[in-house]
């Protein structure tokens, strides 16, 4: 019998799992703003220096994240079976990997930062800004791997709310420590944008130990640790776990590579673009995260149709989905349309950058609905079975559009930057056009390719 549950229990269904995310995505968002409000207060120069180092670290979340989300993806399979020593040697065996591979990175990053910001070919004041703010957040890789992992795990077990309590304790102290350190108050020096760095990590090592407390404590998820499973590597989960969350990595980094070329692209119109167009990219983002939240509930609930084959119920949940992250969305635009100039003032004192990052603002409030509804129809199709297919999708729009489209009117026409701003809210469009395409034309363009993926 077809389960037809009424709107009120559907919605109430939806907005108790994805409350914890969104809350947890906007504390996450909360604490950037709060900091790039006091670095905005520096220079553009300490501006421009922080974003490009962020684009390096992001491509390396990427990774963690995606190996976390294949370490959910079967935490949630071994707890449904009620095996939990599974769960414990899967956590173990995976956080080794992740925290071996951070070490890597960090080490790398930290020798050779030089080497790695000269790609921006950015001015030398900000390089070597640059160089001082990444050696130091590198240090803060290892723990980012391990929050990720906690992440992964206690979301697999279906606790949502504590890692939104990790960040808000994280969040918290990289913003006391921030401030203190930035602008030296409480009797310490004032050290500017290394004293955001120096906040960010400790932030970051205070979050990944209080992961690993509440995991491995007597009556944490996965209970104390013995002394023989830390020995050897079992290669059938890590090769499990991997190949599940390595797709899901690529796309992040798709993302992440277009932003790092996007933003040399914008770098070469001076510190001041690049500056307005960091700080819009934040204001941006309070509107964004919300959305995150829902692009994830709709892989949990059209998920959830799709294993009882109940179609009626996978519409239900997509007409509730859509309706409120259209709501909250056109909320978000109407406050960058309107009060553009509001937010960049939140962000910075800067004169210059106020005016020209207001045209940033404006333009993406014109995008916000398609943009994050782009999400859940994404969403959607991995729960379907196409979960290769948002990846397409990103690569069509980034590398087919607002890649070689913005270097195009950059080096060739040598355009205005908001020419560039208006092809980013070109590619945005067009994805959600194939987006939801594909969504609503499932049955008769993918059906074949579903089968093939299932039976996988």
């Amino acid at each position: 019998m077809t389960e037809i549950l009424n709107r009120k229990s559907i919605r109430k269904e939806i907005y108790t799992v994805i409350i914890p995310v969104i809350l947890e995505n906007i504390l996450q968002l909360s604490a950037g703003l709060v900091t790039m409000a006091m670095i905005g207060r520096l220079s553009p120069i300490d501006v421009s220096a922080q974003g490009l180092c962020v684009r390096l670290t992001d491509m390396v979340w990427c990774l963690f994240k995606g190996i976390s989300i294949g370490t959910m993806l079967y935490v949630t399979r071994e707890y449904g079976c009620g095996n939990r020593e599974n769960i414990k040697k899967i956590v173990l065996q995976v956080s080794s990997t992740v925290l071996l591979l951070s070490i890597i990175f960090q080490q790398f990053f930290f020798w050779k930062p030089d080497w790695i910001l000269s790609f921006y070919n950015p001015p030398t004041n900000i390089l070597l800004n640059g160089i001082d703010y990444l050696q130091i957040i590198v240090w803060g890789l290892p723990f980012v791997a391990i929050m990720s992992m906690v992440t992964g795990t206690l979301q697999g077990v279906g606790d949502t709310k504590t890692p939104m309590w990790i960040a808000v304790g994280m969040n918290t102290v990289n913003i006391i420590m921030g401030y203190t350190l930035i602008f030296g108050k409480m009797g310490f020096q004032a050290l500017g944008l290394k004293g955001a760095a120096i906040a960010l990590v400790c932030a970051q090592g205070i979050g990944a130990l209080a992961g690993i407390i509440i995991l491995f404590r007597k009556k944490g998820v996965l209970g104390p640790i013995r002394i023989e499973e830390l020995s050897g590597w079992n290669l059938k989960w890590i090769k499990k776990v991997y190949g599940a969350g390595i797709p899901a990595s690529f796309e992040s980094m798709f993302w992440q590579m277009a932003a790092i070329l996007i933003s040399k692209v914008i770098l070469s119109y001076g510190e001041i673009a690049f500056s307005a167009h960091q700080m819009g990219i934040q204001a941006e983002s309070i509107a964004e995260m919300p959305a995150i939240g829902f692009g994830v509930a709709s892989t949990i609930f059209v998920g959830r149709a799709v294993g009882k084959k109940d179609k009626n119920l996978e519409q239900q949940y997509m007409r509730e989905l859509v309706k409120g992250s259209a709501i909250i969305s056109i909320c978000g635009s109407i406050i960058m349309i309107f009060f553009p100039k509001l937010l960049m003032r939140a962000l910075t004192t800067d004169a210059q950058v106020i005016e020209l990052g207001m045209y940033y603002i404006f333009l993406m409030g014109l995008i916000q609905l398609p943009q994050n509804l782009s999400r859940i129809f994404n969403g959607a199709l991995r729960a379907l079975g196409y979960t290769k297919l948002p990846m397409i999708i990103a690569g069509i729009g980034l590398w087919g559009i607002r890649v070689p489209l913005s270097y195009l009117l950059a080096y060739v026409f040598h355009v205005n930057i908001i020419a560039i701003w208006v092809i980013i809210c070109l590619d945005q469009a067009i994805r959600f056009i194939i987006s939801v395409i594909f969504y609503k034309k499932e049955d008769s363009l993918l059906k074949r390719w579903r089968k093939e993926v299932i039976s996988e």
